[in-house]
């Protein structure tokens, strides 16, 4: 899953900021948390862009990553299915 070492998911390398919402999500399974929270949680409570951010860091890492059950919940936020 997870390598902190060489910061891939699967082997697959990954941006830091993709790292850091994968390990985010890793260590939250199997739960809905809104885009909001994510956005703070990851990019901080002074963080003063767009919470769409979050949907370009998951297609992305969507795209790396064939068959990632990195999900979104319309209206509710995202979850992931290891």
């Amino acid at each position: 899953m997870i390598n902190e070492k060489t910061k891939t998911y699967n082997g697959v390398a990954l941006s830091p900021k993709e790292y850091e919402i994968m390990q985010y999500f890793a260590n939250n399974p199997n739960i809905i948390i809104p885009r909001d929270k994510v956005v703070k949680d990851v990019w901080g409570e002074n963080y003063a862009g767009k919470n769409k951010v979050i949907d370009v860091h998951i297609h992305n890492i969507k795209k790396r990553i064939p068959g990632i059950k990195l999900k979104n919940r319309s209206k509710f936020g995202f979850i992931y299915e290891p």
